[in-house]
């Protein structure tokens, strides 16, 4: 008879049961371990997003009123090659230009027939139209250069006798040697003073001497920045004097050259127009040399116009100045990070920058995204300053080392892929 041992069966089973139960508990713990191990890694191995840029406002004082000496009469302006026309002063109305106006018809001729350096000088054969054109300015109290029949006289030598002492018959000569003809030469004229923007001024002739030859300050500021860009004028206007053929010595009738900076340009005296004067001047701001143009119309005579742009010009040279747009240290980008870290990008050193009292100044901040292991220090961006007169870039630098996620954020971050 066989005898079971029910007792040792049973035991045997809860043996067996409790260790497929540890087996289990096992297996699971591994397999969260896994789990956890294979998540953390990804986690820790996956790129970590980037931070953009978010720059802040930068605002310039543009508020600063200008002080400008301007005359007491007529009608003024003043202006610079980078800006343009700056400001005017009195009714800008339509008013003889006397012989301002022949810096148009040095302008002109210069473009239609330029001195090219180099090349032989263009000359001029003085005729009989020439001879008649001497008589009569030189019968009706006009300025003029003595000239004969047959001689003969460069362009650049002619271009003297018509911006030193404002010869009204050269000023015809030269009209007619280049365009043709008086009227060819106003035509032309015209269309060149339209395209500079001189929406109020008219050329009947040449010289200036008619009262039909007509402007406004501000659009004479216009001719004098234009003609700026003619070298040959530049430097003959800064003549005090030249030796002509027939005329002998010529002297410049500009009596201010050289005070508050003057360079030239041109005197203008009629009795319809008074006396006039478009002056150009210099003067050195941080290291950079400035040049203004001023016009003034409608004086009681024209010394009185001349010895008035010395200090409207002075005056003018004061409002030129560095300012400074960045501070050193400022704080200019922020960045913010998913996970919540942040930083911020600064200007290391102050930026100054030259312009026009009062007038605007661009500040432009051009911040790359950063990968969270960017150093501290780093350049991530650009500021672009700039006016009409200068333009200047500076890097920005990034304030410190960005702080680095969590590992609980990172799990999160792979749970929720």
């Amino acid at each position: 008879m066989r005898i079971i041992d029910y007792q040792g069966i049973q035991l045997r089973q809860r043996r067996r049961a409790k260790k497929r139960k540890l087996v289990r508990r096992g297996f699971i713990v591994l397999v969260l371990m896994v789990f956890s191990l294979t998540y953390g890694y990804i986690s820790f191995q996956l790129p970590l997003p980037v931070a953009e840029a978010s720059t802040r406002v930068i605002t310039t004082d543009s508020s600063q009123p200008t002080n400008i000496v301007w005359p007491g009469y007529g009608q003024a302006a003043i202006g610079n090659p980078e800006y343009g026309l700056l400001e005017v002063n009195g009714a800008q109305e339509t008013a003889p230009t006397a012989s301002v106006a022949k810096i148009m018809t040095a302008l002109a001729v210069l473009r239609k027939k330029p001195i090219i350096q180099g090349e032989a000088m263009p000359r001029i054969v003085i005729d009989e139209v020439d001879i008649a054109s001497y008589n009569y300015y030189l019968n009706n109290d006009g300025s003029n250069v003595r000239v004969e029949l047959g001689q003969e006289l460069t362009e650049y030598q002619a271009l003297q006798a018509l911006l030193l002492p404002s010869a009204n018959n050269i000023s015809e000569t030269l009209a007619r040697w280049a365009f043709g003809s008086l009227d060819a030469y106003a035509t032309y004229a015209n269309d060149l003073a339209r395209s500079l923007g001189m929406k109020n001024s008219f050329f009947a002739e040449p010289s200036g001497f008619s009262p039909r030859t007509v402007s406004t300050a501000q659009d004479l500021v216009l001719l004098g920045l234009a003609a700026l860009n003619e070298p040959i004028i530049v430097e003959i206007m800064a003549q005090t004097s030249a030796t002509l053929p027939v005329a002998g010595e010529i002297r410049n009738t500009n009596r201010v050259l050289g005070q508050a900076g003057i360079i030239g340009m041109k005197t203008g005296n009629t009795d319809e127009a008074g006396g006039c004067f478009m002056a150009a001047g210099t003067t050195t701001v941080g290291g950079r040399k400035i040049t203004t143009v001023a016009v003034i119309m409608g004086a009681p005579t024209v010394g009185r116009a001349m010895s008035d742009s010395v200090p409207l010009l002075s005056s003018a040279h004061q409002n030129y100045q560095e300012v400074t747009v960045l501070k050193a240290n400022q704080q200019v980008a922020d960045y913010a990070f998913s996970w919540g870290a942040q930083n911020t990008s600064y200007i290391k050193d102050d930026q100054t920058i030259l312009t026009w009292r009062g007038s605007d100044i661009t500040v432009s901040l051009r911040a790359e995204p950063i990968d969270v292991d960017k150093p501290s220090g780093s350049v991530v961006g650009t500021a672009l300053i700039s006016t009409p007169l200068q333009k200047k870039s500076a890097p920005l630098h990034i304030q410190s080392t960005s702080a680095l996620p969590d590992v609980s954020w990172r799990l999160k971050r792979v749970v929720g892929l």
